[in-house]
């Protein structure tokens, strides 16, 4: 989705007549004049390693790597109103997801870069919402701050986290709209991890949490951490997949997210089973529900499937 917006951006621009707007913070609109006519050896070497890691870690992934066109790069600096000249860029495919890898001279250029594209972005996107009285489609921009000044920039939350368990980076979400709750609460996503940790301890698998996409539910994205939970995710337990939901309180809208899991798992087996804890749920096949309770504790429900 991100990738799309930087791509329909200039058209954006235009049928939004904001081309001389500034970006509220970042770098000025003027007229872009690259220092140089293509992307240098170094960057591209940096660029190439960092995909070719990913391709390592996550086997099949990353396969279509290759490198961006650098004569679209003024016009992709100009709408954001970005002064930042990248030494290399490059996209592959991961879980589905176009990511874009940017490599950067100094880690002054690396954060300039991903403060005028979330604020030139999120600005478009909340224009375009207004223009169209409609909600903005695009929530939030995901970043993967890799060490030294490279930054990957998917579409979720989820790839993000998983991205930078690999380059050894940061996530740094960018929320596009004060109304919209776009990511899960970090300190929800560490009680996952920590779920997670305990079957990994238990000797079961879940090498790690894959977190669910907030947007994927519908009236989530307009509600906050303490009416819904505050973080989800999925986790192989023996093959077999749980779900994990961590929250800050169990109110009436965290039973009803947690009960309607419980609902999903029950059409394809009748024995799910519901493990409530304190401050999560976890939602397992029943052949392995109570190695589940052993091994994330909490009390195992007596029936889940109605």
């Amino acid at each position: 989705m991100v990738r799309k917006w930087v791509v329909t951006a200039v058209v954006a621009v235009l049928a939004l007549g904001l081309t001389g707007c500034d970006s509220g913070g970042g770098s000025t609109a003027a007229p872009v004049k690259l220092t140089r006519k293509d992307w240098t050896p170094s960057g591209l070497a940096t660029a190439k390693a960092t995909t070719a890691a990913i391709a390592q870690a996550l086997p099949g992934q990353c396969a279509d790597a290759s490198v961006s066109d650098f004569s679209q790069l003024p016009n992709a600096m100009e709408v954001v109103h970005s002064t930042v000249e990248p030494t290399a860029q490059m996209t592959c495919t991961v879980n589905d997801e176009v990511v874009e890898f940017t490599v950067f001279e100094s880690t002054r250029d690396r954060d300039r870069f991903v403060d005028d594209r979330s604020t030139g972005l999120c600005k478009l996107a909340r224009a375009q919402a207004k223009k169209y009285k409609s909600r903005v489609t695009l929530p939030a921009l995901r970043w993967d701050v890799g060490k030294g000044n490279v930054t990957l920039q998917p579409d979720s939350q989820g790839l993000a986290r998983q991205l930078s368990l690999i380059t050894g980076g940061a996530y740094d979400g960018r929320a596009c709209a004060g109304s919209i709750t776009a990511d899960w609460n970090s300190r929800a996503i560490t009680t996952l991890d920590a779920l997670g940790r305990r079957i990994a301890t238990a000797g079961h698998g879940c090498p790690s949490v894959a977190l669910g996409s907030r947007e994927e539910f519908g009236k989530s994205a307009r509600l906050t951490d303490a009416q819904l939970p505050a973080a989800f995710g999925t986790c192989d337990f023996d093959g077999a997949q749980v779900a994990i939901v961590t929250f800050a309180r169990s109110t009436p809208q965290v039973k009803k997210f947690v009960n309607e899991q419980v609902s999903k798992a029950c059409v394809g087996d009748p024995a799910t089973g519901r493990i409530e804890g304190d401050k999560f749920a976890v939602v397992a096949p029943g052949t392995i529900a109570e190695q589940v309770h052993a091994a994330v504790g909490g009390t195992l429900a007596p029936t889940s499937c109605g």
